[in-house]
């Protein structure tokens, strides 16, 4: 909390708690991108030999190492060996909404059918557990606003109507579903090579 200069309250709008990291702590992720971003993030990597600074009081803390590896092509799961079904499952929590914008439990069809090209229903779902999230927006130094979301560790069975390429997957994998994916909401948990699920 930040108090005000007369010393007596504290100053509208600043108050909040620090926590921090332990050091030595490694923290790994996923970024999903173009090949010329990437070239760029390496470019950027390099030019400051992977040494950057995070979070608040950066000028005593947040000192970080960042090292960027290439992956393998991500892709999801298929369902028993079939061409035309996929599993996806949540790896953040989702923002899900229907067609008039209410809150939902699955993605919607319209956006599956965009993303792997033909119409696409959910047809099981294990998605009971909801969860509301926000955030805080640096800049202005306000909190975003809440979403009810499905919790991470959500799954999908997806049958198209069509067989989905390899391509559709990969695309699928690298860029989620559902709203506010930007910030990170509707992550799939990928993997590296096609499996099978029955």
């Amino acid at each position: 909390m930040q108090i005000s200069r007369t010393g007596d309250t504290q100053v509208t709008g600043n108050l909040f708690e620090q926590h921090v990291v332990r050091r030595g702590t490694t923290v790994t992720g996923r970024l999903a991108t173009t090949p010329e971003a990437a070239e760029v993030l390496h470019t950027l990597i390099a030019s400051c030999e992977g040494k950057i600074v995070l979070g608040g009081s950066r000028s005593t803390q947040g000192a970080a190492t960042l090292v960027v590896s290439d992956a393998p092509t991500p892709t999801l799961e298929r369902v028993g060996g079939t061409t035309d079904q996929v599993i996806v499952r949540l790896a953040a929590p989702g923002v899900f909404v229907d067609r008039l914008g209410r809150p939902a439990a699955a993605p919607y069809g319209a956006e599956l059918r965009q993303q792997l090209g033909s119409p696409v229903t959910v047809t099981r779902a294990w998605s009971d557990r909801w969860t509301v999230e926000g955030g805080w927006h640096a800049a202005s130094g306000l909190p975003k606003p809440q979403e009810r979301c499905v919790a991470a560790g959500a799954s999908y069975v997806l049958a198209s109507q069509n067989p989905v390429t390899d391509d559709a997957l990969t695309r699928l994998a690298m860029r989620g579903v559902g709203l506010r994916r930007y910030e990170g909401f509707g992550a799939l948990a990928v993997t590296e090579r096609a499996e099978s699920w029955s």
